[in-house]
């Protein structure tokens, strides 16, 4: 079976998050899942799809069987530096193999 993708919206949408789903829909020509109180998991599994939910301030893209979205954030450098400075690491910047005094620009 053939895995298709939806778009659906958060759990609570309001009528700006409906539009936007609405918008993605339109754009991609990707038909439209209601949440009806499912989660995202769940409507991945029922449908055989993968999910793109429309939220308030973000999309966020979950392949068939994740519970871990990619997601698009306008400022994602802002919370590298946040995880940096406590000292965690960072996927990102581990996979750029970066060291101290190299210079990156970060165009995500």
């Amino acid at each position: 079976m053939r895995t298709i993708t939806v778009v659906t919206t958060a759990g609570r949408p309001d009528d700006a998050s409906l539009k936007l789903a609405q918008k993605v829909c339109d754009e991609l020509g990707l038909p439209f899942e209601p949440r009806k109180k499912r989660s995202v998991a769940k409507i991945s599994e029922l449908l055989n799809a993968n999910v793109i939910v429309a939220g308030k301030n973000r999309f966020e893209y979950y392949t068939k069987g994740s519970t871990t979205p990619f997601f698009f954030h306008p400022n994602s450098a802002s919370f590298r530096l946040k995880r940096v400075a406590k000292g965690e690491d960072d996927p990102f910047l581990i996979a750029c193999q970066l060291h101290k005094g190299d210079s990156f620009l970060d165009c995500t």
